[in-house]
């Protein structure tokens, strides 16, 4: 073997032993291909898509169960302290973060003796809402009117007027899934958690004596100043559709 070929294969031997050129970076795209990230990139958009049709909404119906709590004394010493009845709601909302919201309630005691009570809660409130994620945190302040009737020995009704502060949360739940189709009624269905607090003011014009009226007797219900006081703290819960 001559010296010229000897130094051509030790040439290329050392050729071959060099190490291999390195991997080429990774392409961005990939990652963004990535299967794992697939499934979260979903749930947030669902999620939007969920917080955005819940502010589309403009129209809640609902009925929820509602426990009141009085302070007055003829009321407590004549019937009870604290009744539990049903009431409906309707709430619109007229802009992004606000909506009028009416309720309706009823309730009827009745005592061993045949005395009876009856009252007709009304509130109407403008509440100011807030929606996060799957939630819906709203307050409210606005009248209330309270129609009532008591009969026994003596039988009085009137209106009493006042003031209902309310704050509560609306919860979605899986109680109910809408068809793609036909078109659904509603579209979700919350669980509605409220408490909140009726005031009245002590005003004796606010109180119609039915038995004065008929008989011409001056006798009406007294809580130590002559005045009915239908005041009451108020905790509700319930469920409300969106239309």
């Amino acid at each position: 073997m001559s010296l010229t070929t000897a130094f051509a294969l030790l040439g290329l031997s050392s050729a071959f032993a060099q190490d291999p050129p390195d991997d080429p970076p990774d392409d961005p795209s990939d990652a963004a291909a990535d299967p794992q990230a697939e499934p979260a990139a979903e749930e947030t958009a669902k999620d939007q898509e969920k917080t955005r049709q819940t502010d589309d909404i403009t129209l809640l119906l609902g009925v929820r169960g509602v426990g009141e709590i009085w302070q007055d004394p003829a009321l407590i010493t004549a019937h009870r302290s604290s009744y539990f009845a049903g009431a409906g709601m309707v709430s619109w909302r007229f802009s992004s973060w606000l909506s009028a919201d009416v309720e309706l309630s009823y309730l009827r005691m009745g005592t061993t003796a045949g005395n009876t009570h009856e009252m007709s809660p009304i509130a109407i409130d403008i509440c100011a809402r807030k929606i996060v994620e799957r939630m819906e945190m709203f307050a409210g302040l606005g009248p209330a009117l309270v129609p009532f009737s008591s009969f026994g020995q003596e039988a009085t009704a009137g209106v009493k007027l006042g003031v209902d502060m309310r704050a509560g949360v609306r919860i979605a739940t899986n109680f109910y899934n809408p068809p793609k189709y036909p078109k659904p009624a509603f579209s979700r269905m919350d669980l509605e958690l409220m408490v909140g607090r009726r005031q009245h003011m002590r005003t004796p014009d606010a109180i119609l004596n039915l038995q004065q009226a008929l008989q011409q007797k001056p006798e009406i219900p007294e809580n130590g100043d002559g005045h009915l006081d239908l005041s009451a703290v108020r905790v509700g819960v319930g469920v409300v559709i969106r239309r």
